[in-house]
């Protein structure tokens, strides 16, 4: 009987003793947390490419009559655009809409009526170089366009500054996760993720017609700052 639970108790020590001997390597696995670092990188270039987008509004007694003169109008636009140079290949239409219009009811329980249709034509029209781009708008509203709804400068290749920016993201993810090792006093090991996002702001220099000198306008292409964000997460590794 007694040689029994000597057996018992022998066996639940050896467990005891085996568990102990493994807490250590268990210990030693690395970090599941692991360390996240989020990298930035910046590029700046000069755009060489614009795209500016004008409008041509008008308003009729009826829907045909405003679309009619609004499409005269800007055949002309069209037309002048390309005695510049350019082709149907650097103009599309932005945006095409005839609505009516209405004016106040004299009162609640009366109807407003239609007093007018208002067509808007938007030509979107791409240019090279970026100093071309202030003639463009000057032909455009000479000849019959009454708006200029934004224009855009950018670089012709956006591929190559992006890919930069990235690489420059990654490598100050890098160096930003070594330091955090150091300074914690740990090995930092392998990558388990990353995620990137790449931003190219690209403001509006003009709203509107209004806002537009009424000498030549001018268009200076300056720098564009491309910015790339990259999280990561790296292991931290057994010594």
């Amino acid at each position: 009987m007694h040689t029994k639970a000597n057996r018992i108790v022998g066996c639940f020590v050896s467990l005891i003793v085996l568990f102990c001997f493994a807490l250590p390597v268990w210990a030693a696995e690395p970090d599941a947390g692991g360390i996240a670092v989020i990298g930035t990188g910046r590029v700046y270039v000069v755009p060489d490419m614009a795209e500016v987008t004008v409008g041509v509004v008008t308003q009729g007694t009826t829907a045909a009559e405003a679309q009619a003169e609004n499409g005269r109008r800007m055949q002309a636009v069209i037309q002048k655009l390309k005695e510049l140079g350019l082709d149907d290949a650097d103009m599309h239409t932005g945006g095409l809409s005839v609505h009516p219009e209405y004016n106040e009811a004299p009162a609640k329980e009366e109807p407003s009526q239609i007093v007018a249709y208002r067509a808007v034509n938007s030509l979107v029209v791409k240019v090279k170089p970026v100093d071309m781009a202030g003639k463009v708008i000057d032909v455009a509203l000479a000849s019959g366009a009454n708006q200029v709804q934004s224009l855009r400068l950018m670089p012709g290749d956006t591929t190559a500054p992006g890919l930069e920016a990235l690489a420059l993201a990654a490598q100050d993810a890098r160096r930003k996760a070594e330091a955090l090792a150091r300074a914690l006093g740990v090995k930092l090991g392998a990558l388990q993720s990353a995620s990137v996002d790449v931003y190219w702001p690209v403001p509006p220099v003009y709203r509107d017609a209004r806002a537009l000198p009424s000498e030549s306008t001018p268009v200076l292409p300056g720098q564009i700052e491309i910015t790339a964000t990259v999280h990561v997460r790296y292991a931290i590794a057994a010594w």
